[in-house]
């Protein structure tokens, strides 16, 4: 298990956004707040609440976490289970791994999820995903996740993930 669902992270739910260079490994987070997941708003299923603010709010939170991986060569790929309401951008050292319920080209922090999504089943359902074992070094790996809403007036947000090496 790389990371399990309901690990500790470092989060931000900043009304402008944040610019370039949060996702990347050197990036000075020690001025976040820090929980576990679930986190999010709106569907009291959380560990972690983000906002209590009234809409609009902002349209992305931003996660970030490290996880040590002894020898990801041993892996053939690293399965993630994501909980996101509505949309996501998974980083993994800097480098964008993958994408749900996001448009294609350049994410801003004002670039909402393609979709909002409205069923409950659907919004604690994790989706599956898989990330080359490549993306991951020997010893200690930043995961940095931005959470989109559809808009800025959604009345809920939701994030959790799980990485499981696979044989």
């Amino acid at each position: 298990n790389v990371l399990a669902f309901g690990s500790d992270w470092r989060w931000i739910y900043p009304a402008d956004g944040l610019g370039e260079g949060w996702h990347a490994v050197g990036f000075d987070d020690s001025t976040w707040v820090s929980g576990p997941g679930q986190f999010g708003y709106g569907d009291s299923d959380e560990s972690t609440v983000i906002s209590t603010d009234p809409a609009p709010r902002p349209m992305t939170a931003y996660f970030r976490t490290t996880v040590d991986v002894t020898d990801p060569a041993q892996f053939s790929g690293v399965l993630g289970a994501l909980i996101r309401d509505d949309g996501a951008v998974i980083y993994v050292n800097g480098v964008e791994v993958a994408r749900e319920n996001m448009p294609e080209g350049p994410i801003t922090p004002t670039t909402p999820a393609v979709a909002g999504i409205a069923n409950r089943a659907d919004e604690k359902a994790p989706v599956a995903l898989t990330i080359g074992s490549d993306a991951f070094v020997p010893g200690s790996n930043t995961i940095a996740v931005e959470i989109h809403n559809a808009n800025r007036w959604s009345g809920d947000l939701s994030f959790d993930l799980e990485l499981l090496g696979q044989p």
